[in-house]
């Protein structure tokens, strides 16, 4: 059986950059918000995100150095419709700031490395009024290294911190009260290895990877269970 459902989008960006930098002074600054309404099946509910990033690039002998801090609010609220559980709703709230920076060098003709990292705060509110809050550190290191005229390898790892996860705005409190037992932040874990190859009007890439993403809660939980926790691991090869 179908059923009709409405989803709209609104979204604003705001951005400044420098189009003539001088000297180690390259800025960017950006602010966005962003309003998602769901309507089906009896439930309505609206996602707000308020979020923005200033950061500034830096020049040097070999590379560059990109370093500033960033940050986002988002809310999630549901609003039942109806008798029973499509009268259920509720609220998340998610808020973060996170500073940053990322180094790209040239160490020869043939090295080039790409490493950097991150440290987040974040506070969490529950749809029944609980309050949690965390931090974690991240760090991401690539390196290529072209073999010949034709060939590239490029390798890559990083631990990224993933943080709280905010439910579906229109299932918040659908049908039982949600509760956040156990409730915790995510990682990901990541290495990559590929190869590139050049030669005249030929071009091809592929590499192999290995994902894993621990301890993501669930965002649409049975019976109200918030706090229910996966692993998704993803090995393969690809073409990017």
């Amino acid at each position: 059986m179908l059923t009709p459902g409405l989803s709209e989008r609104t979204s604003y960006t705001l951005t400044y950059t420098d189009e003539h930098p001088d000297g180690w002074l390259n800025p960017t600054v950006q602010l966005s918000y962003n309003e998602q309404e769901i309507d089906a099946s009896g439930v309505a509910g609206v996602n707000k995100s308020f979020s923005g990033v200033a950061k500034n690039e830096f020049q040097l002998s070999n590379g560059t150095v990109t370093a500033g801090l960033d940050f986002f609010d988002e809310r999630a609220t549901g609003e039942g419709r109806g008798p029973g559980p499509f009268g259920s709703s509720g609220r998340e709230d998610h808020s973060n700031i996170g500073i940053f920076a990322q180094v790209r060098q040239d160490l020869t003709d043939r090295i080039s490395l790409s490493y950097g990292a991150r440290y987040d705060w974040q506070k969490f509110t529950g749809a029944d009024g609980s309050e949690f809050s965390d931090s974690g550190a991240s760090a991401n290191g690539s390196v290529d290294v072209v073999l010949n005229d034709n060939w590239t390898l490029n390798a890559g790892a990083s631990s990224s911190y993933g943080g709280y996860e905010l439910g579906e705005a229109a299932l918040i409190n659908f049908g039982s009260p949600w509760n956040y037992a156990g409730f915790a932040t995510s990682r990901a874990e990541a290495l990559r290895l590929g190869v590139r190859y050049t030669g005249g009007a030929w071009s091809a890439k592929a590499a192999v990877f290995d994902t894993k993403v621990h301890d993501i809660n669930d965002v649409l939980p049975s019976e109200g269970n918030r706090g229910r926790q996966v692993i998704c691991a993803l090995k393969g090869l690809t073409d990017l």
